[in-house]
């Protein structure tokens, strides 16, 4: 839970920039995950979440779905997890 926690944190930030064209931006709308619902109030950054997760465990593409989870999910990582999920996305990549 520590992890979902940091991770909805790091997604309600995003969820209040202004910035529409960042890379966070720009991938929450390519998987189709919507942060506004039909009542037009911003959806809860663990809905979000979830959202986020269930597109990306459907990506069939490996590199698009490793692409995906760094830029959607990597940002909530300490900065050893993060090396680490950034080598493992280098070694998939390279396969």
């Amino acid at each position: 839970m520590q992890h979902r926690s940091r991770l909805e944190a790091v997604i309600e930030v995003e969820l209040h920039n202004a910035d529409r064209y960042s890379d966070f931006n720009r991938a929450l709308e390519a998987l189709n995950v919507f942060t506004i619902g039909f009542n037009g109030e911003r959806k809860d950054p663990g809905e979000v979440l979830q959202s986020i997760i269930e597109k990306i465990s459907q990506m069939k593409d490996g590199a698009r779905r490793r692409a995906m989870e760094y830029t959607l999910l990597s940002a909530g990582m300490d900065l050893d997890a993060r090396r680490q999920f950034e080598e493992y996305c280098v070694a998939e990549n390279s396969k």
